[in-house]
């Protein structure tokens, strides 16, 4: 079995020398299982006879996550350009259609073949930031 403690949805150590939860917590007093230890998470499903499994994302919950991603991509750098009418206007018509051509690219990250485990996210625009 493996133990997994993550920070913000990253995996930052693993343990594979456990069999059950009884002995994770007797082995790692000082790591919460209920989640938070000094602001990190341990993740894993606990199964009936009290073991610890691989928490490893199914494709559902992964692809909601690269949609987050993207969204959050297209609200704080896209659409602060696109969206504002002053801006968009100051812009010339190549730099507008670069705009545009990179949003289109963010909408289309979940029709890419790999998606969602395997992702090519479009090349930022310089000045997005």
């Amino acid at each position: 079995m493996s133990v997994y403690l993550t920070e913000q949805g990253t995996v930052t150590q693993v343990w594979n020398d456990v069999k059950t939860l009884a002995e994770f917590t007797e082995k790692y007093p000082s790591i919460s299982l209920l989640g938070l230890s000094e602001g990190k998470a341990v993740s894993g499903q606990v199964l009936e006879n009290g073991s610890l499994v691989n928490p490893t994302p199914s494709e559902v919950t992964l692809a909601a996550s690269v949609r987050e991603k993207r969204d959050m991509i297209l609200a704080t750098e896209v659409d602060a350009v696109s969206g504002n009418a002053l801006r968009w206007a100051a812009l010339d018509a190549e730099t507008q259609a670069a705009w545009a051509t990179y949003r289109q690219a963010l909408l289309d990250v979940p029709q890419q073949a790999g998606f969602p485990n395997n992702i090519t996210w479009p090349t930022e625009l310089e000045g997005s930031n």
